[in-house]
């Protein structure tokens, strides 16, 4: 596992953006790491919509974003192929603390929170990031793999299980926070709370700045924006995928009935193990 790098604002994001999701305030490389025939490929595979990726290289300004994102349904991959680049990764760990509640609650995105101060990230780019987390279950608690009744009959037996994850470190400007706040939303769909259990980051890119919205709506419009390309970004690409292999939940899109219709739902489903990649993900799992 590399070294971690404990950076100084700012952090220089490093993106390939379909719909550009930060200022170019320096000269970041803009990375498309996915042709419209390798995505298409990967898309027949996954079940995944078959956006098309666009090469683009152009800038826009934060507050047109809103609109742009609501009207482009597109993905963003985030990073090279390979793999993080410096400063990335990034470790933070801790146990999950109990929060404002306001992710489940308001928004039905619930977030898991670690504390800012005492992570060594004091120093962290407020904004939205994506990696993997691990969490330290219980054997009795419903969401450990060994419960598991789902696809996956034999889940592996290491006592930290992963799962990739979207977060956000800053104010939650919406929200007016007074203190910093590292967040995140695991892509998981668990069965029951995991406070006080221990927790660890393997934060491996940046997608966005923190932004302020007008309504509640454009707030989670880009929340499941996010998670989309956090999830796109980490699993269709070897480099971004533990080379250990892990036993990870899958996010696709599946037909669903709605209302007397076939409709198209974005959901996340359990127990499904992805192939080995190339990533170092060892610390996340270490006893």
């Amino acid at each position: 596992m590399p070294t971690p790098f404990y950076p100084s604002l700012p952090l220089r994001p490093s993106i390939c953006a379909t719909t550009p999701r930060v200022p170019s305030s320096e000269n970041s490389s803009a990375y498309c790491s996915a042709s419209s025939a390798s995505f298409a490929s990967f898309v027949t595979r996954t079940l995944l919509p078959p956006w098309i990726l666009r090469r683009s290289t152009e800038t826009e300004r934060i507050e047109d974003r809103h609109q742009r994102i609501m009207a482009e349904r597109t993905v963003t991959v985030v990073g090279p192929d390979s793999g993080p680049e410096a400063p990335f990764p990034l470790l933070m760990e801790g146990p999950v603390q109990h929060g404002q509640k306001r992710g489940g609650d308001k928004l039905g995105i619930p977030t898991a929170n670690l504390p800012v101060d005492r992570s060594g990230k004091e120093d962290a780019a407020s904004g939205v990031y994506f990696g993997y987390a691990s969490l330290l279950l219980p054997s009795t608690h419903a969401d450990h793999p060994s419960r598991s009744s789902n696809s996956n009959p034999n889940p592996p037996e290491k006592k930290w299980h992963i799962y990739p994850m979207v977060m956000s470190i800053g104010y939650n400007p919406y929200f007016s926070n007074k203190e910093r706040t590292a967040e995140a939303n695991l892509l998981h769909i668990f069965d029951d709370s995991f406070y006080d259990v221990p927790m660890r980051l393997l934060i491996l890119g940046y997608i966005r700045p923190e932004l302020d919205y007008a309504g509640m709506d454009k707030l989670i419009a880009d929340i499941n924006a996010d998670r989309r390309d956090a999830y796109v970004s980490l699993r269709t690409r070897k480099g971004w995928v533990p080379k250990e292999g892990a036993w990870i939940p899958s996010e696709e899109e599946v037909e669903v009935e709605a209302e007397g219709e076939r409709k198209r739902k974005w959901q996340i489903t359990k127990d499904v193990t992805w192939e080995a990649g190339t990533l170092d993900a060892s610390w996340l799992v270490r006893d």
